[in-house]
C-alpha cells in the first residue's frame, strides 16, 4: 500500500497536468471556436453531464469507500466491484434513454444529431471510467500515468484538428474520445485485481447508499451540468459561453484542493472502520488548516485579477465572463470546506441519510434560484445560484458534523489567513497604479502576495 505522501505527490502531479492541459488547450479552443460554437458544445456537455450524474449517482464516493474497506480480501473486493458495476449497467440504460428523450424535446439540441450521438457515447464512457476502483486501491500512480498519456494525445489532436468555429463537432468528439480511451484501459486493467461474477450479486446492500450519496454528488455537480443546460434553454449560446469560461477558470484553480480530499478519503474510511474517531477528527482539523492557508490568498488574487485571467485564457470576446468568475471565486473556500466536511467526515462515518437530507434542501434552493435569477441575469445569475447553494450546503454540513462528531467550525486559521493577507492586498492595489502593462502588474502582484 502506497504512503499518503506518495499518493499526494501523484495526485498533485495529475492535478498539475490538468492545469497545463487546460491552460494550453482551452485558450486555443475558445479563441478558435468563439463564444457561440463554444456555447453549443458547453450546452451539450452540460446536458450530457446531467444524465451522466443521474447514471453514476454516488458511485465515485461509495466506490472509493467500499473498495478501500475490502481491498485486502480478494473475494470481498470482487463482490463490491460486481455489485457496483451491475448498478451502473442498470442506471446507464435508464440514463441513455432519458438523454435521447430530452435531446429530442429541446430545439437547441435536436438540431445537432451528430452531437447527440456523441453524447450517448460520452455517457456510456464516463460511466465505465471506474476511477473510484483505483482510488479505493490507492493506485494513484496508475491513475496519474494513464491520464497524462491520454491527455498528451488529446492536446496534440486539438492543435492538429481544430482550425475554425465549424470544428466544434470535432472538438466535442475529441473530448468524448478521451473518456472512451480511459474507460477502455481501466476496464481491461481491472481484470488484474478482480473478477466479475453474478454469484456475488446483492444489489439491495448497495442501492440505498448509491442513491443517498448520489443525490449529494448530483447536487455538487449540477452547477457545472444543470446550470449550463438551464442557461442554454432560457437564454442563448453566448451566455452559456461566458458561464463555461468562468467555471472552467474556477475549476482549474479548485482542482488542486480536490486532490487532498481524494487522497485522504480511503484512509479516513479505514479509520472509521477501525472506530478511530478521534484520529479522524485530528486529521480533519489538520486538512482544514492546510486548506484555509491555501484557499484565502488564491480567492483574493482570483477576484482581483479576474479581468486579466479571463483575457489571457479566452480573449477579449469573453469579457462577459469576468463578473461571473468573481462571484464564483469565494467558492474556493466555501466549496472546499464543505467538501472536507462531507467527503472526509460524513461519508466516512456512513452518514448517508444526513447528506441526503441536506442535499434535498439545497436542491430546492437551486431550482428556485435558477428560475428566479437565470432568465433575467444570464451567466451572472448562474454564478450567484452556485455560490448561494454551496454556502447553504456548508452551513448544513457544519451543523451536522458538530452534532455527530463534535468537529466545530475552525475559525482560527481563517481569521489568521485574512489578517496576514491584508498587507498583500494593499500591495497589489498599489502595484495596479504603476505605469506597467496590466499583465506584468498581475504577475508581480501575485508573486509578491504569495511570498508574503
Amino acid at each position: 500500500m502506497a504512503s499518503i505522501k506518495k499518493n499526494l505527490i501523484y495526485s498533485i502531479l495529475l492535478t498539475t497536468s490538468s492545469y497545463i492541459m487546460s491552460l494550453v488547450v482551452f485558450p486555443y479552443a475558445s479563441r478558435i471556436l468563439g463564444p457561440s460554437s463554444l456555447g453549443i458544445v458547453g450546452f451539450m456537455e452540460g446536458t450530457v453531464g446531467v444524465f451522466t450524474l443521474l447514471t453514476t449517482m454516488g458511485i465515485n464516493f461509495l466506490g472509493i469507500r467500499e473498495i478501500a474497506r475490502s481491498r485486502h480480501d480478494s473475494q470481498a473486493i470482487s463482490s463490491v466491484y460486481t455489485n457496483l458495476i451491475t448498478l451502473l449497467l442498470i442506471f446507464t440504460i435508464v440514463g441513455v434513454c432519458g438523454f435521447i428523450i430530452c435531446a429530442s424535446l429541446i430545439p437547441n439540441l435536436r438540431q445537432h444529431p451528430q452531437l447527440i450521438a456523441l453524447g450517448i457515447l460520452s455517457i456510456i464512457a464516463q460511466v465505465f471510467l471506474i476511477e473510484w476502483f483505483y482510488k479505493g486501491l490507492e493506485n494513484f500512480k496508475y491513475i496519474t500515468l494513464r491520464n497524462i498519456a491520454v491527455k498528451v494525445i488529446y492536446i496534440i489532436s486539438i492543435f492538429f484538428l481544430i482550425k475554425s468555429p465549424s470544428d466544434y463537432l470535432i472538438y466535442f468528439a475529441l473530448i468524448v474520445a478521451t473518456y472512451s480511451l480511459n474507460a477502455t484501459i481501466n476496464i481491461i486493467y481491472a481484470r488484474k485485481f478482480v473478477h466479475f461474477s453474478f454469484r456475488y450479486l446483492n444489489l439491495k446492500a448497495y442501492l440505498k447508499p448509491y442513491i443517498s450519496i448520489g443525490i449529494y454528488t448530483v447536487l455538487a455537480s449540477l452547477y457545472i451540468t444543470f446550470n449550463p443546460m438551464f442557461l442554454g434553454a432560457t437564454t442563448n449560446d453566448i451566455q452559456v459561453g461566458y458561464y463555461s469560461v468562468s467555471i472552467k477558470v474556477f475549476t482549474i484553480i479548485f482542482s488542486s484542493f480536490t486532490a487532498i480530499t481524494t487522497v485522504l478519503m480511503p484512509r479516513m474510511s479505514v479509520l472509521t472502520a477501525n472506530n478511530e474517531i478521534e484520529k479522524l477528527k485530528e486529521n480533519s482539523y489538520r486538512t482544514i488548516n492546510i486548506f484555509t492557508i491555501l484557499a484565502t490568498p488564491l480567492t483574493i488574487l482570483g477576484i482581483y485579477y479576474s479581468p486579466q485571467i479571463v483575457n489571457i485564457i479566452s480573449g477579449n470576446a469573453y469579457a462577459g465572463a469576468i463578473l461571473p468568475m468573481q462571484i464564483l471565486m469565494p467558492l474556493l473556500f466555501i466549496n472546499g470546506y464543505a467538501q472536507i466536511l462531507n467527503v472526509q467526515i460524513l461519508m466516512t462515518i456512513n452518514q448517508d441519510k444526513t447528506i441526503l437530507k441536506n442535499s434535498k434542501i439545497v436542491c430546492a434552493i437551486l431550482i428556485l434560484l435558477n428560475i428566479a435569477l437565470v432568465p433575467f441575469f444570464g451567466a451572472i445569475g448562474s454564478a450567484i445560484v452556485w455560490t448561494t447553494c454551496e454556502l447553504a450546503m456548508l452551513i448544513l454540513s457544519q451543523v451536522a458534523t458538530t452534532r455527530l462528531v463534535n468537529v466545530r467550525f475552525y475559525f482560527r486559521p481563517i481569521i489568521s489567513s485574512i489578517i496576514t493577507s491584508i498587507p498583500g492586498m494593499a500591495i497589489i492595489v498599489a502595484i495596479s497604479y504603476l505605469p506597467l502593462n496590466q499583465y506584468i502588474q498581475a504577475i508581480i502582484g501575485c508573486i509578491v502576495f504569495l511570498l508574503m
